[in-house]
C-alpha cells in the first residue's frame, strides 16, 4: 500500500508485508518500523487492513446514510478489540466503483478525523514498483 499525506503533513506511507516506511522527503528521512495492528491501529491507514472481514474486526450497527441515494448505508463500527485510541468509526459507503466513500474516525479523546475518498481508480495497472520504497540519496533512514 502507498498513502500519500498533501498540505501540512507532507508525507508517503509505505506498507509491505510487517514493515511500513514513513518517508518525509522536506526533512530528509525515513522512519522504518514492524507493521502491526497494535503499534498502528489508531492511524486510519491500519484501518483499510480491517475491512476485510468487518464482521470478525468490528462490532456493525446502520445508522441513517448522510446522502440521499437509497443503496448507500452509514455503518458505525466498534472494534471488538483494542485498535489504538480508536473509539469507533462511521463509514459511509458508495455506491461507486469503490465502496467507501468517507470515515469518520473517534477516539477515546473525542478527536475526530474525517476522511473522504475522491476519485477512487482500481486497478489501473500500476507498476509494484510505486509501491516500494526507494530512497533518495541523502535521505536517513531511521529504523526502530
Amino acid at each position: 500500500m502507498r498513502w500519500e499525506y498533501k498540505e501540512k503533513n507532507l508525507q508517503t506511507v509505505y506498507i509491505t508485508g510487517d514493515n511500513i516506511i514513513i518517508y518525509q522527503k522536506k526533512e530528509k528521512q525515513a522512519f522504518k518500523a514492524r507493521f502491526d495492528r497494535t503499534t498502528y491501529g489508531q492511524a486510519p491507514i491500519a484501518l483499510l487492513g480491517g475491512f476485510g472481514n468487518i464482521r470478525n474486526e468490528f462490532d456493525v450497527s446502520i445508522k441513517p446514510a448522510i446522502k440521499t441515494e437509497e443503496s448507500a448505508v452509514r455503518l458505525l463500527l466498534k472494534p471488538k478489540k483494542p485498535m489504538g485510541n480508536i473509539l469507533n468509526i462511521e463509514l459511509q459507503t458508495s455506491n461507486d466503483e469503490f465502496p467507501i466513500e468517507s470515515l469518520t474516525i473517534i477516539d477515546t479523546l473525542s478527536n475526530r478525523i474525517d476522511i473522504s475518498l475522491k476519485d477512487v481508480k482500481i486497478n489501473t495497472n500500476l507498476k509494484d514498483r510505486i509501491f516500494e520504497f526507494s530512497p533518495p540519496e541523502g535521505v536517513n533512514i531511521l529504523e526502530q
